[in-house]
């Protein structure tokens, strides 16, 4: 891909985008273009960082699925570009999570509460559905998080997985 084609020296060790994503920030772990992820077995892959490789020392663990909204690859269900400093990173990942999952965001939208149907954006629901849950409850119950407290789109929300819990479906 592009974002593995160009690289930067960082600390004596050379980082491409796709080692600076995958590698570091997700915890070493498969990109949405692998193999794995491909075939819908993202366990099948690895990550960039191989045993012994130095940089696996700055892997980021555990990974905090916030960092989607914050990572812009140029696609219409991205986030928007913005800035983030080390001081204020817990706070800014926040706006980015409530932005996109919250009203007007592009990261979930309850179709019909009635029909318990949701609709999610690719990166949640399929390029980086593993990073935010093992199945489709607890993605969505995780994202129902960074939605903004009493807001309508997170009681349609709630209100959808409750009835899936209560009426023994659920995923």
């Amino acid at each position: 891909t592009v974002f593995g084609r160009y690289s930067y020296d960082i600390g004596g060790h050379a980082y491409c985008c796709d080692d600076i994503e995958h590698g570091v920030l997700r915890g070493n772990r498969p990109g949405a273009a692998s193999i794995g992820a491909l075939v819908g077995r993202p366990g099948m892959s690895r990550g960039p960082f191989r045993p012994g490789d130095p940089r696996r020392a700055h892997v980021v663990l555990p990974m905090d699925p916030r960092i989607h909204f914050a990572l812009v690859c140029g696609a219409r269900s991205c986030p928007p570009i913005r800035t983030y400093t080390a001081e204020e990173l817990d706070q800014q990942l926040a706006a980015a999570a409530e932005a996109f999952c919250g009203p007007g965001g592009d990261g979930v939208r309850v179709v019909s509460v009635g029909e318990r149907r949701v609709a999610v954006s690719k990166i949640i629901g399929s390029w980086y559905a593993a990073d935010f849950g093992g199945d489709s409850e607890a993605r969505l119950r995780l994202v129902a998080g960074y939605m903004p407290q009493g807001s309508e789109a997170r009681r349609d929300l709630m209100a959808v997985l409750d009835g899936a819990a209560l009426g023994g479906g659920g995923g």
